[in-house]
């Protein structure tokens, strides 16, 4: 959920930095810094309403390599959806287990071309079925496309695991701006299995990461606490035909949430970006060793807000 320094090399720069280092030293000792309560799972009610738009990408690029014959190609889905969220059901933390989305917009973007997935005022309900989500159409006789239901499932986010963002990403201890705090590494592996379908096939030793608080950042009106958080998984391997060696994989994931200070309010924007690298050594059928390289990207940015009544 990264520090910019610059270097000064005249002493008359020198000078400035240590008298303002002096200025700050004066002040840091009678107002000491600010600290903040860590929350980021907000509970919810049955009934809430939120406008939101979300928009976001997936690209993934294969590369093969054949002696010195090279062949690659690149598959890419990108979205914009808008519309109004309200929340179904929950678990007994305020949780949204089931949402209603009444569309406003939702397309497929490509280049300059937009092509409506699922037009206006399709309601459709997102929902938590098996730790996984279920995407359909409010009403039954409408049928979704393959489009709608990819963008849906995508775009709306339900309760679908055990854990929380405070319990993988979260801290007890209250922080200051500048502060950071590692993940719950064993929480994301078991979360990053379920991501890729294997149970256990994720070691908590090969996860690392940190959530910061970054800082404060005015949002919609909103004084909002500015999260940002990275993880990196190391030695993945995905399954793979028989005939394949995976010889690198790594997943990278990393993001920034705007949670309010005001603890009753639920985060107002969050952008994410999940990056996924494999390397493969595949044998020919004349006994050539090729090579597989596969790149995916997926990422979100969405900002919502309360409906007022």
């Amino acid at each position: 959920m990264s520090t910019r320094t610059r270097t000064f090399g005249a002493a008359a720069a020198g000078v400035i930095v240590l008298g303002w280092a002096v200025c700050a030293w004066s002040q840091a000792t009678t107002q000491p810094a600010k600290d903040y309560r860590i929350k980021l799972s907000r509970p919810e009610k049955v009934g809430q309403e939120f406008q939101f738009t979300t928009s976001g990408s997936e690209k993934t690029e294969q590369t093969l390599t054949i002696g010195e014959k090279v062949q690659t190609t690149t598959d890419e889905f990108v979205f914009e959806v808008k519309g109004a969220e309200q929340i179904g059901k929950t678990t007994e933390k305020g949780e949204p287990t089931e949402v209603a989305f009444t569309v406003e917009t939702c397309v497929k973007i490509d280049g300059d071309k937009r092509s409506e997935a699922a037009p206006k005022g399709t309601v459709v309900i997102v929902s938590a079925v098996g730790g996984k989500k279920e995407v359909r159409a409010k009403d039954p006789g409408v049928t979704l496309s393959p489009d709608a239901t990819r963008i849906l499932r995508t775009a709306i986010s339900v309760k679908a695991r055990e854990e929380n963002d405070d319990d993988a990403f979260g801290t007890d201890k209250r922080q200051r701006i500048g502060d950071s705090w590692p993940i719950n590494a064993e929480l994301m592996a078991k979360s990053f299995s379920r991501e890729f379908g294997r149970e256990g096939a994720v070691k908590s030793a090969d996860v690392t990461g940190q959530t910061t608080l970054a800082g404060l950042k005015t949002v919609e009106g909103v004084e909002c606490l500015d999260l940002r958080f990275e993880v990196k998984l190391q030695n993945f391997a995905p399954p793979v035909r028989p005939e394949a060696k995976v010889v690198k994989g790594e997943v990278t994931v990393s993001g920034t949430e705007y949670a309010p200070v005001d603890e009753s309010m639920s985060a107002l924007g969050a952008q994410t970006t999940m990056t996924v690298a494999v390397v493969m050594k595949v044998q020919g059928p004349n006994g050539v060793e090729a090579t597989a390289e596969t790149k995916s990207e997926r990422t979100l940015n969405r900002t919502g807000t309360p409906v007022r009544k």
